[in-house]
């Protein structure tokens, strides 16, 4: 997601209020991946959130003390990496391009906020064929005792997600396709955050590469991230995986063991990334104005 990405919490240490953290980027400095490292391998919450805590406190101390401007990289206050996207298209469509064969009983809206913790349309492999149903956006690791109190994680890294216990399971086992026909970034215009809606130059939908797992009878899911392209890039340093239709069997088959070599970058030249209204910044506004063209002034 950075499918968009959500703004963390201003006051405090950072991502304390949140349920829907990411994996690929926690929201503290100097080193999120400290804190990925130790929550993806069982570390509780609690504890990683005492140390995101810790962590925060300690750089904004070094930053008032040697009084400097820290780049969007590194703000302690950072945005979750592919946290909101749009999906605005019938299941008609879905069950066409997405070659599904069984469908949920249950009418897809058109979503033009979609954020983390919301359940969202999905696409797996089963023994009658491709399905498309619904599961809640952050999964919910295996070793979770209950789904309620559980890290919500709404981004793997494809370069750690084949390793990390929260996903290595379902990475060999469990992977699924997102569709969407966009998603969010945020880039730093005239000391504000402008987001911008990435989406295909022809306008068609596509599918995220993702994964899920089942805890009890609460069936979740992430979605996978990589090095962000041309287009990218100048937003934010990570991308979510965007599958080839080619490629969408052997991502959906657990028989392919190799499926990194699936997982390339769409080239730049097939996306556009369109300012819009900023109204998209908070998840509880749904609405074509979440995709209106910024005017220029």
């Amino acid at each position: 997601m950075t499918i968009g990405r959500e703004p963390c919490a201003k006051k405090g240490p950072p991502g304390i209020t949140a349920n829907s953290l990411s994996a690929d980027r926690l929201s503290v400095c100097p080193n999120p991946y400290l804190v990925e490292i130790l929550w993806g391998d069982g570390v509780s919450r609690i504890g990683c959130l005492r140390l995101q805590a810790v962590l925060y406190v300690y750089w904004e101390c070094l930053r008032r003390l040697s009084k400097i401007e820290l780049n969007a990289s590194r703000s302690p206050i950072q945005f979750c990496m592919c946290g909101r996207f749009t999906l605005r298209v019938p299941n008609s469509i879905l069950v066409e391009q997405f070659q599904v064969d069984v469908v949920a009983d249950r009418p897809l809206l058109e979503r033009f906020n979609v954020a983390p913790t919301q359940e969202i349309p999905v696409i797996r492999a089963t023994d009658n064929g491709r399905e498309l149903t619904w599961m809640r956006w952050g999964l919910i690791p295996p070793w979770a005792k209950d789904p309620k109190s559980g890290p919500l994680l709404i981004n793997a890294r494809i370069e750690t997600a084949p390793e990390k216990l929260a996903f290595r399971s379902a990475f060999k086992n469990s992977r699924c396709l997102v569709p969407a026909d966009g998603f969010f970034e945020w880039k730093k215009v005239g000391g504000k955050k402008q987001p911008y809606h990435i989406r295909r130059a022809d306008g068609r939908p596509f599918a995220f590469a993702g994964l899920w797992s089942k805890l009890r009878d609460l069936e979740s899911c992430a979605i996978l991230t990589t090095d962000a392209n041309e287009l990218v890039r100048p937003m934010h340093d990570r991308m979510p995986v965007i599958l080839s239709p080619s490629d969408y069997d052997n991502w959906l088959d657990p028989e392919v063991q190799e499926p990194l070599r699936l997982l390339l970058q769409l080239p730049a030249s097939e996306m556009v990334a369109v300012p819009v209204n900023p109204i998209v910044n908070n998840a509880r506004n749904e609405g074509p104005e979440c995709i209106e063209p910024l005017v220029q002034r």
